[in-house]
């Protein structure tokens, strides 16, 4: 009998860094960036950083596998369950001839634990592959968009056959997934 997505987004709440930070007095610092932690700024024309996470099927991917041979679109989204990643996720997903035309895959990332990750895609029919980035949430800190409360903020990266990023888009940008498809068209 498949878990709730209820239940799935009360504990994506409770344990992948939804609480409120920890206070500068405060000894637990685990949901906020180490005061050290300088943030990542790529920016279009960078090779994009190479990872290594498993899939929804708990499938390893690596995104230098895709190089030489498929664009790459990273869409990385704060939490599963949510509306605003259920709305840019479906859009991928009702567009997702459009990206298998046009030579592109689709990798959707998010802190949440797999079991989530396979939930969420379930619940949204999802044809393309989400990623997690649980539990060092590593990706979205080389990425520079870890937030200081444990989740990835909203972007979503365009990569061509190079491993170059050709496209950034970050926050309401990222949700309407026009910019992404339109830096897809080209790179076909």
């Amino acid at each position: 009998m498949p878990i709730n997505s209820k239940l799935f987004l009360i504990l994506s709440l409770l344990f992948y860094g939804c609480q409120e930070p920890a206070s500068k007095n405060s000894k637990d610092d685990s949901l906020q960036l180490p005061a050290t932690t300088e943030k990542i700024v790529l920016k279009v024309g960078d090779m994009a950083p190479d990872f290594e996470l498993t899939d929804q099927h708990r499938e390893k991917v690596r995104l230098s596998d895709f190089q030489g041979a498929k664009n790459v679109v990273l869409a990385f989204f704060p939490l599963a369950f949510t509306s605003g990643c259920r709305t840019e996720l479906q859009r991928y997903q009702s567009d997702i001839s459009f990206f298998n035309e046009n030579n592109t895959v689709v990798l959707a990332i998010s802190v949440d634990a797999q079991p989530s990750q396979k939930t969420f895609a379930e619940e949204l029919g999802a044809q393309y592959q989400f990623l997690s980035d649980w539990p060092d949430k590593e990706v979205s800190r080389r990425y520079g968009i870890l937030s200081a409360k444990g989740f990835a903020e909203r972007h979503t990266f365009v990569i061509d056959k190079k491993g170059i990023i050709q496209r950034i888009d970050s926050g309401r940008e990222a949700i309407d997934i026009t910019g992404a498809k339109s830096a897809c068209s080209v790179l076909s």
